[in-house]
């Protein structure tokens, strides 16, 4: 197997990445893996001669060099708006495929990685220090689509940027307010202070009078909205997070790191698991739900039945199954913050291009119903009325927020059935979801109105 099919090989999970390249007549010793984006891009650590280096490998045959420019040029206009970024050490190519040599920061840590271990003051600072830099680049007539805290370094003091291949031009003032939002987007919704500051920084460093109300309202939701779609539809396709697998009969979907699982058995006969599970948690005529072993550990497989032919033809034909719905907001939920059991596989057995049966597969959780653990401690009032603040300030609503959709584990809220999840469309579609969600979990509690005061619910 050549270099170049190796490292391509290697961004699928189907091999491990290659110990050693030779470029230019030097070698690259590769020692870490950072990112695989399968089939297009490869990023390893390693020593380049004597030099600690990164190499990004562009592996698209049709689309790498093009990538490759993008990603030369993005760095320069950071660097040209004073942004630190990695130094460039070569620009090569492997068999044809373009690479990318930087230096490796053995000290630096993304700001992802960093973030939650933070106190208040220090993540104050460090958003403002990135929207800082975020106004010099707009001030240079570039924006950054995909500035997120994983492609910021924190390397002592300075503030790292990475992705070049994600600086592109502004055309308006309009641009670069939306590229601000969609950065601020990725802070927890119900942290409006942090925002609003950020924001204010921002504003003064481009000398611009500052509307914090309106962008709020129209700019930063639009931008909350955009990047959980994001989120979303990368569920449902081969990504660095997931794994997807399309066959005669079925299409198969699970967490990038469980690729390696024994799927096999069931994908082939996925009803076999429900004639002996270690428990049926729900036989009812929408779904059933059994307790089993899977992919070498204890989970919840839930089955959804077809009722009769017309379910069956509307399931057909619904545009995502409700299966693959509750796999992509779980996995939206665990970015957030927010308590569900672990999305760890989705099933959708087709006839033809026809959806048919579907099946769900999460970590099995010892939770129990919110209203066994009320019992015993009311103060868990608190906990679970943030809980699901938290969750409508992202912009979702659950759909079916009954109180046995809520479960406690170690005084925690646990939020199920995310069936029929969804993102809501503006903010007035938000209110109405909201209101319809508060007022069926409410609805359990009506016989107990100083519990239910104290959820808290917005």
């Amino acid at each position: 197997m050549s270099e170049l099919a190796a490292l391509r090989a290697a961004s699928r999970g189907e091999a491990d990445y290659p110990r050693q390249l030779q470029l230019a007549g030097q070698s690259f010793q590769a020692e870490s893996l950072l990112r695989a984006l399968p089939g297009k891009r490869l990023v390893v650590a390693g020593r380049y001669g004597e030099r600690p280096a990164v190499a990004k490998c562009f592996l698209d045959a049709r689309r790498g060099a093009a990538h490759a420019r993008r990603e030369l040029e993005g760095l320069e206009r950071l660097r040209a708006a004073g942004l630190a970024t990695p130094e460039l050490l070569a620009s090569l190519t492997l068999e044809g495929a373009p690479l990318l040599l930087t230096a490796f920061l053995p000290e630096a840590q993304a700001l992802s990685r960093l973030w939650d271990g933070l106190d208040r003051e220090s993540k104050a600072r460090w958003l403002q220090r990135a929207v800082g830099d975020l106004a010099r680049l707009h001030g240079a007539g570039h924006g950054h689509r995909d500035a997120h805290f994983g492609n910021l370094l924190v390397d002592g003091e300075t503030l790292v940027w990475l992705d070049g291949d994600a600086v592109q031009p502004l055309a308006s003032p309009a641009e670069a307010e939306a590229n601000l939002a969609l950065f601020l987007a990725q802070l927890p919704a119900y942290d409006i202070p942090l925002a609003e500051t950020a924001y204010e920084v921002y504003a003064a460093a481009r000398g611009l009078a500052g509307d914090w109300p309106r962008f709020e309202r129209e700019t930063l939701f639009g931008a909350r909205r955009t990047r959980l779609a994001q989120q979303y539809s990368k569920a449902g396709r081969e990504c660095t997070a997931v794994h997807v697998e399309q066959g005669p009969g079925r299409w198969f979907a699970c967490r990038r790191e469980l690729a390696g699982a024994d799927w096999e058995t069931f994908i082939a006969e996925p009803d076999a698991l429900f004639q002996h599970p270690l428990a049926l948690l729900k036989d009812g005529n929408s779904a059933t739900v059994i307790r089993t072993r899977l992919a070498g550990r204890d989970v919840v497989l839930k089955r959804y039945n077809l009722k009769d032919f017309g379910h069956g033809l509307a399931v057909a034909l619904r545009p995502v199954s409700r299966a693959r719905n509750a796999f992509a907001f779980g996995l939206m939920l665990e970015k957030l913050g927010l308590g569900t059991p672990s999305p760890l596989a989705v099933l959708e057995t087709r006839w033809g291009p026809w959806r048919r049966q579907c099946y769900l597969v999460c970590d099995y959780s010892p939770a129990r119903d919110c209203r066994e653990g009320l019992q015993e401690e009311p103060r868990l009032t608190g906990v679970i009325g943030a809980c699901l603040n938290g969750l409508w300030a992202a912009g979702l609503c659950h759909g079916d927020l009954k109180a046995s959709n809520v479960l406690e584990l170690a005084g925690q809220p646990v939020l199920i059935d995310l069936d029929s999840m969804r993102l809501a469309k503006d903010p007035e579609d938000l209110r109405r979801g909201r209101d319809k969600d508060r007022l069926r979990f409410l609805r359990n509690f009506r016989e107990q109105p100083e519990l239910a005061a104290g959820f808290s619910l917005d």
